[in-house]
C-alpha cells in the first residue's frame, strides 16, 4: 500500500542539497566553537526553508514556534516540561553539542519526560517520536512503556528510550 500524500510522498518534502550541505558545514563550524544552544537553532532555522524549497507544511509551524507544554509525574507530583518543538507527535529536544556526555545524558532525559508528558495526553506510545539533536547529530527515539500507567500518570520511571534512526551530518 502506499500513501499518496503528497506531504509522505516527498512531493513537498524534496530536500535540496546544496543548501543542506551549507547548512551541516556551518552547524559543524559553530558546534566546534561550542556556541550555544539558540545559536544552533537559529542557524537551522535560517536554512531550512532553503533546505526544503517545497516549503512542507511542518517547516513553517517549526520555525515559528512550536515549543509545547507537557506533564509528568515524577513520584506524587505533577511537574511541567516544555519541548524545543513539537510537531504533531514529534518532539525534537535540542543541545548544543551531543558529543559532551553531559549534553548527550540531560537532552536524553528531557526526550524522556516530553514522551512521558505525550502519553499523559494520551498519544499511543507506538505514534511517538523523540529527537535528539545538536543540529548535526540527529537521534531517534520510540518510548517503550515499562510499566502501564493510567494516562496522566506517567513519568521517566515508566518508559525507556528505544533508539531507531541516528543520522550524523558532521562535515
Amino acid at each position: 500500500m502506499t500513501d499518496s500524500s503528497p506531504e509522505l510522498a516527498g512531493g513537498r518534502n524534496r530536500l535540496d542539497i546544496q543548501p543542506a550541505l551549507e547548512f551541516l558545514t556551518r552547524a559543524t563550524e559553530l558546534r566546534g566553537r561550542k556556541s550555544k544552544e539558540e545559536v544552533m537553532k537559529a542557524n537551522l532555522f535560517a536554512h531550512l526553508p532553503s533546505i526544503f524549497p517545497d516549503q512542507p507544511g511542518w517547516l513553517d509551524h517549526h520555525i515559528s514556534g512550536a515549543e509545547a507544554r507537557v506533564q509528568i509525574v515524577e513520584g506524587d507530583a505533577g511537574l511541567n516540561r516544555f519541548t524545543d518543538s513539537l510537531i504533531g507527535q514529534t518532539s525534537i529536544e535540542y543541545e548544543p553539542d551531543l558529543r559532551r556526555s553531559d549534553r548527550y545524558a540531560g537532552g536524553l532525559h528531557q526526550v524522556k519526560e516530553h514522551l512521558a508528558g505525550l502519553l499523559n495526553q494520551g498519544h499511543p506510545a507506538e505514534n511517538l517520536i523523540g529527537i535528539l539533536s545538536d543540529t548535526v547529530l540527529w537521534l531517534a527515539y520510540a518510548p517503550i512503556i515499562q510499566t502501564e500507567r493510567q494516562i496522566g500518570r506517567y513519568g521517566t520511571d515508566y518508559i525507556e528510550l528505544h533508539q531507531i534512526d541516528k543520522v550524523d551530518g558532521s562535515i
